[in-house]
This record gives structure tokens, sequence and C-alpha cells, in this order.
């Protein structure tokens, strides 16, 4: 598999630089894996220095992909984006030291991946379950926590208590 283009980071920053480009799905190697299908992945990043001259890289990556629900086991087409910011460091201490306030990737050497920026974030950026409309999906579920809560009251408000039938045992007041 390939790893897609290595940029030079100082060079990045001087010239203020951006990057845009096309890179195949087959480079991302755990992107692949996790996708049925899907076509070439969009992006683009700038470099420039933040408030306090550290590296900072922000930008926008997406496709269109194929993924399985977890639901029903169709292929559902998708379109995933994710947007990018984080600070360029070289160690992972430099990282700690950063987190949580900012996120960070360790580049130990001049160079980094693009596939490296931003193949996290397009995975985090999945669907969880696929589906997202009941209609389509035979395997909805009415008491889902991530449906939309409109969805929750119009469930409840269609069921009746199962208690309901402990009314018939309630002692009758009698007309004397």
């Amino acid at each position: 598999m390939s790893t897609g283009p290595s940029l030079d980071i100082a060079e990045r920053l001087r010239s203020g630089g951006t990057w845009r480009g096309t890179l195949p799905l087959a480079a991302f190697e755990r992107l692949a894996a996790t996708v049925a299908r899907g076509g070439d992945v969009e992006v683009a990043v700038r470099f420039e220095p933040d408030d306090l001259a550290r590296a900072r890289v922000a930008g926008t990556c997406g496709m269109r992909a194929e993924v399985v629900c977890a639901r029903c086991g169709s292929d559902v087409d998708v379109f995933v984006e994710a947007a990018v910011d984080f600070r360029l460091v070289a160690s992972e201490a430099q990282a700690q030291a950063l987190m949580p306030e900012l996120e960070t990737v360790v580049a130990a050497e001049d160079r980094v991946s693009v596939v490296a920026l931003v193949e996290d974030d397009l995975l985090l950026s999945l669907p969880e379950a696929g589906c997202d409309d009941r209609d389509r999906c035979e395997n909805w579920c009415e008491n889902r926590a991530d449906q939309r809560p409109e969805d929750a009251t119009a469930a409840q408000a269609r069921r009746e208590s199962p208690f309901a039938v402990l009314g018939n045992w309630k002692p009758r007041e009698r007309g004397d």
C-alpha cells in the first residue's frame, strides 16, 4: 500500500504553505480496511505557525464511501468529512504537554505523510451504525439512544405501560 505524499514541514511553515490533493483510498491502510468501498480522499490543509510559533496544521478532508450498516448489514453510501486542526510536535513528551488543550500529531522527522495527518480524523468521522433512516433500515430499533428525540416521544406514546393491567386489580368504589 502507498503512504501518499510526504511534505517538508519546515518548508511549508516558512512559505505559509498549503497542500491540496486527491489521494486514492488504497493509501489509507486502516481506512480502506474499514469501509466496504470508497472513492478518492480529497485533502486541503494549510501549515502556519500559531500564536506561540508552534507548527499548526488546519484544513479539511473528505470522501464518499460505502459503509456496512451495523443494524441491517446493508451497504450504505455516506459522505465522510473531517476538519483537522492540530499542532505538529517532535516527541510524545511535547504532545503530552499540549494535551488536552490542543490536538497533536508527532512528527519525529522533518517530513510528514499526508495520510498520517488526516487518516485518524477520517476514521473518527465514519458513522457509528451506518443507516440513520428507520424506513430504509429493517433493523431500526425504537429504543435506540441515538434516535431523534421526537421519535423517542412518539415511540413511548405508542407503547402501553406493562403495569397498566394492575389497574384492573384496584378495588372499585361502591356506589351505595
